[in-house]
C-alpha cells in the first residue's frame, strides 16, 4: 500500500534544469552504465510499483497501458494479466524475455526516451481518444535530461482527463542515508532525488500530484526506498500553471 506524503517547499519550474540539478540536492554524473543489470537475479524489481499501477487501472479502467522503459517485460505481465487494457511496451532497444506462461508479448516500440524524434513517434502511435495509463518505473534517473520524456508525457497526459502516470525513482535519502549528497553508489543513475525533492521536481515539471509515497524496490526492500507517484496533467491547470 501507497502510504502518501505531502510535498512542501516552492515549486520552481526555472530551477528544473541542468544547473539546478532538475531540483535534485545531491550530486550528478555525466556518464552511466546504460547496459547495468542487478547483480540479485532473484530481486523482481519495482513489482509494487506495477501492483500500484493495476490497482489504478481497475479504478479508472484504461484502454491502453503504455511501459516505458520495459527491461525485460515480465513485471508488467504478471502485474497486469487479466485485465482488458491493450499494452505497449518501449524501451532502447528490444531486450524482454519469453513470459513464464509463454504468453504472447505486447506490442513493441523502440524510444530512445532523451531524443524527441523517438518521443515524437510515440506520440503518433497512441490514440489520442483513448484513455491510457503511462508507467515509468525506475526510468528518469538513469536519464542525463528528463525534459524531453516529461514534456511528452505531460502533452499526452492532456489528451483525456482519465490519463495519469506513474512514476518511480529511488529515494536518495533511505538509499544512501539521511543528508547524503554523493553521487548515486548505482553507476548507472545519473542523479537520485529525496521524495520531497522529487514531487517539487514534478509540480515544477507542470505536473498535477495525486498521490506521492514510498513503496518497496523489491521483495527484499524493508525500508520502502522507492518513491512513487500518481500524476496528471489537464489543459487546464497547464494553462493556469504557464
Amino acid at each position: 500500500m501507497l502510504h502518501t506524503v505531502t510535498v512542501s517547499g516552492v515549486v520552481a519550474p526555472r530551477n528544473f534544469i541542468p544547473r539546478g540539478n532538475f531540483i535534485a540536492g545531491g550530486q550528478s554524473r555525466r556518464l552511466v552504465e546504460i547496459d547495468r543489470h542487478y547483480d540479485n537475479c532473484e530481486a523482481i524489481w519495482q513489482q509494487d510499483i506495477y501492483q500500484f499501477a493495476r490497482t489504478l487501472a481497475d479504478d479508472l479502467q484504461p484502454r491502453r497501458v503504455v511501459d516505458l522503459g520495459a527491461g525485460t517485460g515480465s513485471t508488467l505481465h504478471a502485474a497486469f494479466r487479466g485485465h482488458t487494457a491493450q499494452q505497449l511496451q518501449t524501451d532502447w532497444r528490444d531486450e524482454r524475455e519469453p513470459l513464464p506462461d509463454g504468453a504472447p508479448f505486447p506490442d513493441f516500440l523502440a524510444v530512445n526516451l532523451e531524443d524527441y524524434h523517438d518521443l515524437e513517434s510515440l506520440e503518433a502511435a497512441l490514440d489520442p481518444n483513448e484513455p491510457t495509463l503511462f508507467i515509468l518505473a525506475d526510468v528518469i534517473e538513469h536519464l542525463q535530461d528528463p525534459r524531453p520524456v516529461l514534456r511528452t508525457l505531460r502533452r499526452l497526459l492532456k489528451r483525456n482527463p482519465v490519463n495519469r502516470l506513474v512514476m518511480s525513482t529511488p529515494d536518495r535519502c533511505r538509499l544512501d542515508g539521511t543528508g547524503s549528497v554523493a553521487l548515486p553508489d548505482n553507476p548507472g543513475h545519473i542523479r537520485q532525488w529525496t521524495l520531497n525533492e522529487f514531487g517539487l521536481a514534478m509540480m515544477s515539471a507542470g505536473f498535477v500530484i495525486q498521490k506521492i509515497g514510498r513503496l518497496r524496490q523489491n521483495q527484499y526492500d524493508p525500508h520502502d526506498r522507492a518513491i512513487c507517484c500518481e500524476l496528471s496533467c489537464t489543459p487546464e491547470f497547464y494553462s493556469d500553471w504557464l
